[in-house]
């Protein structure tokens, strides 16, 4: 039976080989996004096709937002938990903050808003929950071994280590509280020759796009994350959040009319609160 067919696999054994750091032990389950960075509890999480509506297998709930048991405690707990999430929830907070003033007051915000960060901290948690959120059909196979989630899973474990030369994160303010994570995955619009190579991570108030080998052709209308790439751990730089510039909440998984997209539909999830039921 096709995967579109079967629920998100959230839960996983106990055992197996942490996909971030590829040993085998005890997995914990980490959470995408971190906790912190989200207000969502009860949630009903799809592939991304079941999303559409294409698929009539039941969704997979989760009583603590999304989250998958895919990796080791020291990756979750150290890696990820203690030395880059709260860059990111940080960063969250404050723009969630920000918004909410800007609406419960009635401001005029302008078109930007800048924000003082450590962008290379917040990469690697951007990186980490990507890698956390692929879960593989068997936890007691070691992970693939991929250009891709190699270079991602050794930038990740390197604390000092630049975003890698082929690899761009781009980030655009993102209105809704319904969560996806989508891995490798490719989009393109079928006027042009060239197609873009993709990871996305999509959650209140940001959503961050990781694109591999992106062609000169293709121009994407967002900020970098990290337009100097070699920038220090611990470097605080600024960051700009464009109020003006924000595409369908959809994008870019469900294409325009000239666009398509390929994907594995394992290694998406599409989270929103779980319906209430009427008494």
């Amino acid at each position: 039976m096709s995967n579109r067919f079967k629920p998100v696999r959230i839960k996983g054994p106990s055992q197996g080989y942490c996909q971030i750091c590829c040993k085998f032990g005890a997995l914990t389950y980490d959470h995408v996004p971190p906790q912190g960075a989200t207000r969502l509890t009860s949630v009903e999480i799809r592939t991304l096709s079941q999303s559409f509506g294409g698929a009539t297998a039941k969704p997979a709930y989760s009583q603590n937002g999304m989250k998958f048991r895919t990796i080791c405690s020291h990756c979750n707990n150290v890696k990820l938990g203690a030395n880059h999430d709260p860059h990111l929830i940080g960063l969250c907070d404050e723009l969630t903050t920000y918004l909410r003033a800007v609406v419960h007051g009635n401001l005029f915000v302008g078109d930007k808003r800048k924000f003082i960060v450590k962008p290379q901290r917040i990469a690697k948690a951007v990186v980490g929950h990507l890698l956390a959120g692929c879960v593989p059909e068997s936890h007691d196979v070691e992970p693939i071994s991929a250009p891709v989630p190699d270079t991602l899973r050794d930038y990740f474990m390197n604390e000092n280590a630049p975003l890698p030369k082929n690899v761009e994160i781009y980030y655009w303010l993102y209105p809704s509280n319904i969560q996806k994570i989508l891995n490798y995955f490719v989009f393109a619009d079928i006027r042009h020759k060239d197609f873009i190579s993709a990871s996305v991570l999509k959650f209140f108030p940001l959503s961050f796009m990781l694109l591999w080998d992106k062609p000169q052709s293709v121009t994407v209308p967002h900020q970098l994350l990290l337009p100097r790439k070699d920038i220090g751990i611990d470097e605080m730089e600024v960051l700009e959040v464009d109020f003006q510039i924000i595409p369908p909440t959809n994008w870019p998984e469900a294409p325009s009319d000239n666009g398509y997209v390929l994907f594995n539909d394992s290694v998406t999830a599409v989270a929103q609160e779980k319906n209430k039921r009427i008494r």
